[in-house]
């Protein structure tokens, strides 16, 4: 019955396959778009709704060493796009879409840490344009705009915002609040911000209205 079932299904483009695979799996919402994009970028490279057979080991040895280790990503996103090709074909041999076991995305070298930081790109501040572009959309997962709006108007960690408890924050009688931030990647980021831009200033009066207790996050959502 299986059998005959894997048979009728037909052969399906990478496109169908990476919409049923994810909407089969327990991921973050932000997971999966990460493993969308990673596939997108696959797709733009190969320039059509590719067949799984089409994956061949060469095709991939050309998509990494054109498309991934000539982008100007860091190594990270670089490791975790192909960690993504590498989930999405251990699905696909799951199911008998690609042969049991291959993988044309596992073994590659991507480089050291330190060399492809050192290619990046150096940081800049968002144009005008693109911020009004980034904010324009209201973010899918719940919270991450709260964050987003902190994040660019404090320039604290998004880490460091997610794990703000009530007692970290606080409001005085000139209405500026004050936002402590107690644990940092080194003893210079422990500190106190001042907030006190209109937007900033919303996102916290409204997360800090009902305080149920010192400990309870600002953030629940992470």
């Amino acid at each position: 019955s299986r059998i005959a079932d894997h048979a009728n299904r037909g052969v399906q483009s990478l496109d169908v396959l990476v919409d049923t695979w994810l909407a089969g799996v327990d991921y973050l919402a932000q997971t999966k778009q990460q493993h969308r994009q990673a596939y997108g970028e696959l797709r733009k490279f190969l320039g059509r709704s590719p067949m799984p057979s089409c994956i061949t080991p060469e095709v991939a040895v050309e998509f990494v060493e054109e498309r991934v280790k000539r982008a100007q990503w860091s190594y990270a996103t670089k490791r975790r796009k192909v960690n993504s090709l590498i989930a999405f074909w251990h699905w696909l041999g799951s199911r008998h879409d690609v042969p049991r076991g291959f993988n044309p995305w596992l073994g590659f070298r991507l480089g050291t840490k330190g060399a492809a930081k050192s290619r990046t790109r150096k940081k800049r501040a968002y144009t005008m344009d693109e911020l009004q572009r980034l904010l324009a959309v209201r973010p899918q997962y719940p919270g991450l705009a709260d964050v987003i709006v902190l994040g660019l108007l404090t320039g604290a960690r998004l880490e460091e915002i997610c794990a703000l408890r009530q007692r970290d924050v606080r409001c005085d009688r000139d209405g500026v609040w004050f936002v402590n931030i107690p644990k940092a990647k080194t003893q210079a980021g422990v500190r106190v911000l001042a907030v006190c831009h209109s937007a900033a200033v919303a996102v916290l009066g409204r997360r800090c209205a009902k305080r149920s207790s010192g400990d309870a996050q600002v953030f629940p959502e992470f």
